[in-house]
């Protein structure tokens, strides 16, 4: 089975040939990726109740699987001796630690490519509590990291204050949003990353503009009050204000907590339990 980084690759790709059907690509990857669907190569009755159930056109999808078939096999990993992922069958619970653990990105990125793992990881839950908390502010260029490292391993936290505007795409007929990294493929982030980063530049229109020595105009993506670059450390006191309003457990450990603490876990499935 593809997994969640290999999918992303497929669908960039497939985007840039078929930018008309980036929505409906779109709509199928969130239908199949909590289910444990293969999208890439789903079973014979997959695309049927995915008709059944969401009533969209498949004509796109079959142009998908077509276009997926002679590629598919240079996205795959290594193969690796364990039993193939099941579906999970645990109902959502508030929190829904199992499910959001189980689809998890990080899960399916390779190793090289992942952060390094900090020693003291927060769990799921304590991730998806520290989310809620910073909900409530969804302005601030700390929240806007948060989501941003909850939602791919591959974002690493000294990245984030050195991202410009110019690194930011809109996906054409999504509410995605994709995120450039230097030497990689682009991220697909869900909508819930663009909601909050579209409260921040509303709440801190002004931006300084800086000037590189190649003549490059850059506008940081995240600012101050002022319009200048929020600095590593600024994001990293902002995240610790936001756990020190928090529950008592995260309350007691706000004083250490660091941005490598933040776990991967999946935010759609997130963006689901709080808006149920």
């Amino acid at each position: 089975m593809a997994s969640h980084t290999n999918l992303v690759a497929l669908a960039s790709s497939f985007t840039g040939r078929y930018p008309t059907y980036g929505d409906d690509v779109a709509d199928w990857l969130s239908w199949c990726l909590p289910r444990g669907i293969d999208a890439s190569r789903p079973a014979p009755l997959a695309l049927a109740t995915y008709e059944r159930e969401t009533k969209h056109d498949i004509q796109p999808l079959l142009t998908w699987l077509r276009w997926c078939g002679p590629r598919r096999q240079a996205h795959l990993p290594p193969p690796r001796d364990e039993p193939p992922a099941q579906p999970s069958t645990t109902p959502i619970t508030r929190l829904g630690e199992q499910r959001l653990l189980a689809a998890s990105p990080q899960r399916a990125t390779p190793p090289e490519m992942r952060r390094r793992q900090h020693p003291n990881m927060l769990t799921a839950t304590q991730t998806i509590r520290l989310l809620r908390c910073a909900a409530r502010r969804p302005d601030r260029p700390a929240t806007v990291a948060l989501f941003l490292l909850a939602a791919d391993g591959r974002i690493r936290p000294r990245q984030i204050s050195s991202f410009d505007v110019a690194d930011i795409d809109i996906v054409p007929h999504t509410q995605r949003i994709s995120l450039r990294l230097a030497g990689r493929m682009p991220l697909i982030l869900p909508p819930v990353v663009a909601e909050h980063l579209a409260a921040h530049l509303a709440a801190y229109p002004r931006a300084r503009q800086f000037t590189t020595y190649d003549g490059r105009v850059r506008v940081p993506l995240l600012r101050n009050r002022t319009g200048g670059r929020t600095t590593a450390a600024s994001l990293s006191d902002g995240i610790r204000r936001i756990a020190a309003t928090a529950d008592l457990e995260l309350r007691a450990q706000a004083p250490r907590i660091t941005p490598g603490q933040i776990q991967v876990v999946n935010l759609t499935d997130w963006y689901n339990l709080v808006n149920q």
